[in-house]
């Protein structure tokens, strides 16, 4: 997966204040869901960080237009950003939008897997589920699955997914390699820092701030069974989002 199509959440934030999108917004348009979504979903990535909180105020007002957009121009340079949106804003038709896209594996299918996360569905989702179960899918989108079904609930599959990133490419991870189907590469600092979001969302600080993307070996080895113990006993909270 390419910079241009990693998910937005790692970038956003990090973006300088004073980036102005290409087509400003003019105070007569500012009121029009359609034409604010349009905006983001057109935008290159340096104007998303003004862009966005516009869509978001709009909160379910937003879902339409931008599940519109998304179907007519999926290529567009703020599609990942429209996903995300939706992640925070939408219903259920959003959910099944981005299952779509999921089950698609194209370019926006880590995204739509990390909105499922807060999206109305369950532990026992069939596309995360699936995805996660890929073992011919990418180790990204396995984790977003993974994390988006262990932040709804799922015990079992994904917890083992979840602590095997953790210790990836360690002495220790030869047993997930044969068993999950977990890959060998250099670096799994972005699948990490999904764990941690995650942690964070379900309230497992001391989790989060234990895991470092690219602490050693021994450190990875010994934290993975504490956060695979922690997930597994872990309930749906009661607001997902």
């Amino acid at each position: 997966m390419s910079p241009a199509t990693a998910p937005w959440i790692l970038t956003l934030f990090a973006l300088a204040p004073c980036c102005q999108a290409p087509h400003p917004v003019t105070p007569s348009e500012a009121a029009d869901p359609s034409t604010l979504c349009r905006a983001l979903h057109e935008a290159p990535a340096h104007g998303w960080s003004e862009r966005l909180p516009p869509v978001l105020e709009l909160g379910g007002r937003a879902e339409p237009p931008l599940l519109e957009l998304l179907e007519r121009a999926p290529g567009a340079p703020g599609a990942q950003a429209s996903v995300a949106v939706l992640g925070s804003i939408g219903g259920a038709p959003a959910a099944e939008a981005c299952r779509v896209l999921v089950e698609e594996r194209g370019p926006l299918a880590v995204e739509a897997a990390l909105a499922l996360g807060r999206l109305p569905t369950d532990g026992a989702d069939p596309v995360l589920t699936a995805c996660l179960q890929d073992t011919f899918t990418d180790a990204t989108l396995r984790t977003a699955a993974a994390c988006s079904l262990s932040r709804h609930g799922e015990t079992t599959l994904a917890p083992r997914w979840i602590a095997a990133v953790v210790r990836a490419g360690s002495p220790g991870a030869r047993a997930d390699e044969r068993e999950l189907g977990v890959p060998r590469k250099t670096r799994w600092a972005q699948e990490r820092y999904f764990v941690q979001r995650l942690l964070l969302a379900l309230g497992h600080q001391d989790l989060a701030s234990a895991l470092d993307t690219d602490a050693p070996w021994p450190v990875l080895e010994a934290l993975a069974p504490k956060i695979l113990a922690r997930l597994q006993q872990q309930r749906r909270p009661r607001d997902a989002r």
